[in-house]
């Protein structure tokens, strides 16, 4: 568009005249002459302008193409611009395409700053009027001009191109001019000359673009050449560590097959010795047994004829004593008195022998004792003889080694010397292994209980005792199959109706894990082991047994193979083991029971059962101390056990209507577990808390009156402040549920400096009781707890085992805030 626009035509542009007067009267127009009547009439003469003849003139007659051909080239004036300017992009990119057209544009550009220059020169019309060109507007100069070039410098700066005064022709009087000065010979060689110093200035500047072109073709050359020799020395040391891979791998199999011929070799020569060994000890046990089958022999042989010697004396005593009773019938008193004298000479002869057998049936364990040591010794000779072989093995290894060359020594040194700091590498990489293995197996771990929820709920159902098994038993069945029962259905009492029908309503209860009676105390500390290992990683931990009165609560708790026992045996042998991984624990336990709404301590001396405790919590660290208690450094099991015992003994039990051995107090065992790893700096903190609770009883069953009468009513007032605290715990969930977080509570929020704790509106009484004050953060949400519901079998026992199911079924549908480590 760019080239079309500004194109202008090499062919002179032709005379506009005024045509003729008509000669005809209402003739019709042609259209060539309509055109010519519509045309712009030309300009008419200023005054000093000499006037025009008034003779008509003849017809215009236009020149033909041949006679035109022969006329000088007038200047043509170039076509009207656009005021759209033309980006010089633009531009570029249509000259690059059009290649022709931009010379021919070219050509006729200086063609017309040519004919520009010399219709510069002044004539008798631009004296009088001016001159006849346009001037610039500045649309054209600025936006239509086109980019510059080397070849149009020349053209800058002799000046813009000219344009004609009108649109439609040019004036007359100034045509023959410039077609005169074209044709002048200076002029052309002033142009030639122009012309020749532009083609010059091209090359100058084409020869310095093509010398640059060749020094950076020059630097290529170089660089390819540089990249080509690094690419051929690559490719050189490429292949060396090719051949050097192969010899690598083929010494590795070399010595591979070095070795499994050594370790071949030796192999048989441990199977020889062993063989060896096996047939010396063979023989020497069968001459053992020889020598001791004869031993056998010899002995039973003198037993033989020791009874047979003594068998012959009492037959010959006999036989004796029965002539001289014949002989000396009639003999007195005296005779009588001295037989009995030889009976009593006889029977010390008889102890005599007696003794002998004994002395020789002493000796015989002598024996036996000896062969047992003999065989030891023979079990010890045979040790001694394989670590003497061994050895000697190390020895002339050793012999063999010192024989070698240096060079060799030093070799086999350095290798073994590799191999050690190797082998010390691995370890200190597993040690770091192990080290981050527990602390993701410790995290686990407790995302696991955390899963299976803080607050469970096992149930535990009695065998019948001897007394009772002519006794009627409720009808308890388990629905499930499985190995871990979850479900456990109760046959309640016969109920008559209005009608007179009997009716039997079931109920049945599901719990995190249920034991039949067939299941024993190994099997159910299985289930809770994992609660042990949460306190030894820094969590509170609380197990406590429920249900009523001679159902097996401290038979399951407190018993030589209870769950207090075997929870310290465990923490024992796991501190034990984690002491390889830099763990170090600290035990401290004390003894605790309430008794009539007191604290007691069981492990205090003998004259200080009365001394007055008070419970006391640290809001911070979530930690409750007891004032005055005794609190025992726990460094042995056996000390463990005695102080069990002792606390067992000091206990308060008594005999009721329903339980010859009833307790008449919640015991609590405190274990306080103090951890720090010596490798990595950290720390752990936890508490165990085992509670045995007293059982709960009906007055009218346990028929109990004056102090036991106390003791019951503070029992199940506890245990009823234990199931409001459970209750509004259950509440509290309720209130919360949409609390941010998805948890409950925290124990933090569930525990507070008055009477009681409140979240959300919901008050939850600790106070009301010692029993839930002190188990207040074990109940109230940083504590991992394990309730055990203790069912009796008996049917007469039926309708308070309804009521600890119930119970424990409230208690397993409360749920507490996550558990947090004890910083």
């Amino acid at each position: 568009m760019a080239d079309t626009e500004n194109f202008v035509s090499q062919l002179p542009q032709p005379t506009r005249h005024t045509l003729p007067s008509p000669q005809k009267q209402l003739t019709e127009l042609s259209a060539s002459a309509h055109n010519s009547r519509n045309a712009m009439p030309p300009p008419t003469f200023l005054g000093h302008k000499r006037q025009g003849s008034n003779l008509p003139e003849p017809a215009s007659k236009r020149a033909t193409l041949a006679e035109r051909a022969g006329q000088p080239i007038r200047s043509i004036p170039a076509a009207p611009r656009s005021n759209a300017p033309v980006h010089p992009t633009v531009m570029s990119t249509t000259q690059s395409r059009n290649p022709s057209s931009f010379s021919q544009s070219q050509r006729i550009n200086s063609h017309f700053s040519k004919s520009t220059s010399i219709s510069a020169t002044p004539s008798s019309f631009s004296a009088s009027v001016g001159s006849g060109i346009r001037p610039p507007s500045i649309h054209a100069s600025s936006s239509l001009a086109r980019p510059k070039s080397s070849l149009a410098k020349e053209k800058a700066a002799r000046g813009a191109d000219a344009r004609p005064a009108t649109a439609l022709g040019t004036r007359g009087g100034n045509q023959n001019g410039p077609n005169k000065q074209a044709w002048d010979p200076e002029e052309q060689y002033g142009n030639m000359e122009r012309m020749y110093e532009d083609v010059c200035r091209h090359y100058k500047q084409a020869m310095e673009d093509n010398v640059e072109a060749k020094e950076i073709n020059i630097s290529y050359k170089s660089t390819i050449a540089n990249l080509e020799r690094e690419r051929k020395e690559l490719t050189e040391s490429m292949i060396a560590l090719r051949c050097e891979l192969e010899t690598t791998k083929y010494r590795l199999e070399a010595a591979e097959r070095a070795a499994q011929e050594l370790r071949r070799d030796n192999e048989e020569e441990v199977e020889e010795l062993k063989r060896e060994h096996r047939i010396d000890s063979e023989n020497m046990r069968q001459s053992h047994r020889e020598d001791l089958d004869r031993l056998k022999a010899d002995h039973r042989e003198e037993i033989r004829e020791l009874k047979r010697r003594l068998e012959d004396e009492l037959e010959a005593e006999r036989s004796q004593r029965l002539q001289a009773l014949a002989q000396v019938s009639t003999q007195g008193a005296l005779e009588k008195q001295r037989h009995e004298m030889d009976l009593q000479s006889k029977e010390q002869e008889i102890r005599t022998i007696n003794m002998e057998i004994e002395r020789l049936k002493a000796d015989l364990e002598r024996e036996k004792m000896l062969n047992n040591d003999l065989r030891q010794n023979l079990a010890t000779a045979g040790t001694n003889a394989v670590s003497m072989e061994s050895a000697r093995q190390a020895l002339q290894a050793k012999i063999e080694f010192l024989e070698s060359d240096n060079k060799s020594q030093s070799e086999a040194y350095a290798v073994m010397e590799r191999r050690m700091n190797e082998a010390l590498e691995k370890a200190a990489e597993c040690e770091n292994k192990l080290r981050k293995e527990e602390m993701l197996r410790r995290k686990l771990h407790n995302q696991v209980q955390e899963l299976k929820g803080n607050i469970r709920v096992f149930c535990r159902v009695r065998p019948t005792i001897d007394a009772d098994q002519a006794e009627e038993t409720a009808k308890i069945t388990f629905p499930e199959t499985d190995e871990e029962l979850k479900d456990i259905e109760v046959k309640g009492p016969e109920e008559t109706n209005s009608l007179g029908k009997v009716t039997t309503k079931t109920h049945a209860f599901s719990f995190d894990r249920v034991f039949n009676p067939s299941n024993n105390n190994a099997e159910i500390f299985e289930e809770i082991s994992q609660l042990i290992q949460s306190a030894l990683d820094g969590y509170n931990v609380c197990i406590f047994a429920y249900g009523q009165t001679g159902s097996g609560k401290t038979f399951t708790m407190s018993s030589d193979d209870g769950m207090i026992p075997r929870a310290l045996r465990q923490i024992y042998s796991t501190s034990k083991e984690l002491e390889s991984r830099g763990w170090k624990y600290t035990m401290e336990g004390s003894f605790v029971e309430v008794y009539n709404e007191e604290l007691r301590d069981l492990l205090g001396k003998d004259g200080e059962t009365n001394k007055k405790h008070e419970i006391r919590h640290d809001m911070t660290t979530c930690e409750t101390t007891i004032t005055d208690v005794t609190t025992v450094c726990l460094d042995s099991q056996e000390q463990v056990e005695g102080i069990l015992a002792q606390a067992m003994a000091r206990r308060s039990v008594a005999a009721t209507k329903a339980n010859e051995r009833s307790s008449r107090s919640h015991s609590v065992f405190i274990l306080k577990l103090s951890g720090y790893n010596s490798i990595t700096g950290k720390k752990s903190k936890g508490t165990l808390n085992l509670v045995d609770l007293a059982g709960s009883e009906r007055l009218s069953h346990s028929k109990v009156e004056g102090a036991r009468l106390k003791e019951t009513q503070n029992i199940n007032k506890s245990l009823s402040c234990l199931g409001d605290v459970i209750g509004a715990l259950g509440q509290q969930q309720a209130v919360t549920a949409g609390a941010a977080g998805g948890g409950v509570g925290s124990s933090r929020d569930s525990s507070s400096s008055g009477s009681g704790s409140s979240f959300g509106g919901t008050h939850i009484p600790y106070r009301n009781s010692k029993l839930t004050y002190l188990l207040q953060f074990s109940l109230g949400g940083n504590s991992k707890t394990l309730m055990f519901v203790m069912v009796a079998p008996e049917k007469k026992c039926l309708a308070e085992t309804i009521t600890s199911l119930k119970f424990a079924d409230k208690v397993s549908r409360t749920r507490i805030g996550v558990a947090r480590k004890i910083k």
